[in-house]
Order: structure tokens, then C-alpha cells, then sequence
């Protein structure tokens, strides 16, 4: 005996599955925010820094002085 009510159309089944994806995503996201704003208030009242930065700008220095490029310049290459 085939029951004509428990078919399901791919495109209702497709409908469903999106709308499940969607209702998970949006969930995560509105957690994820609120986790946020949760770990920086709890770190502002206990005065606690993030370890991002808290990270000192690293800056680039040359090895090179004008002395040694003067230096350089004048020994001949042979």
C-alpha cells in the first residue's frame, strides 16, 4: 500500500534543509557575538588586557649604515 501523504518533493526537502542551515548560522553567529562582547566586558571590570594588544609593533632594522655602504663604495671590486 503507497501512502500518497509521506512522499516529500526534493524542492520542499531543499526548502527545509536551507532553512535548518540558515536558523544554525544565525544562531552561531548571535552566540559567538554575545561571547564577544561577554569576554570584553569581563576583561574591562577585571582590567585584564587582550594578548593582541597587548604585542609591542615589531620594526624593521637595516644592517646596513651609511659608513659601511660609504666603505663599500670606495674599496675597488677586482
Amino acid at each position: 500500500m503507497i501512502f500518497p501523504s509521506l512522499y516529500i518533493d526534493v524542492a520542499v526537502m531543499s526548502a527545509t534543509i536551507e532553512a535548518i542551515v540558515g536558523v544554525v548560522i544565525a544562531v552561531s553567529a548571535f552566540l559567538i557575538i554575545r561571547f564577544r562582547k561577554a569576554k570584553k566586558k569581563v576583561q574591562e571590570t577585571l582590567h585584564l588586557e587582550d594578548k593582541k594588544e597587548s604585542e609591542e609593533e615589531v620594526v624593521a632594522v637595516e644592517d646596513e649604515t651609511e659608513e659601511a655602504v660609504s666603505d663599500a663604495a670606495k674599496t675597488p671590486e677586482e
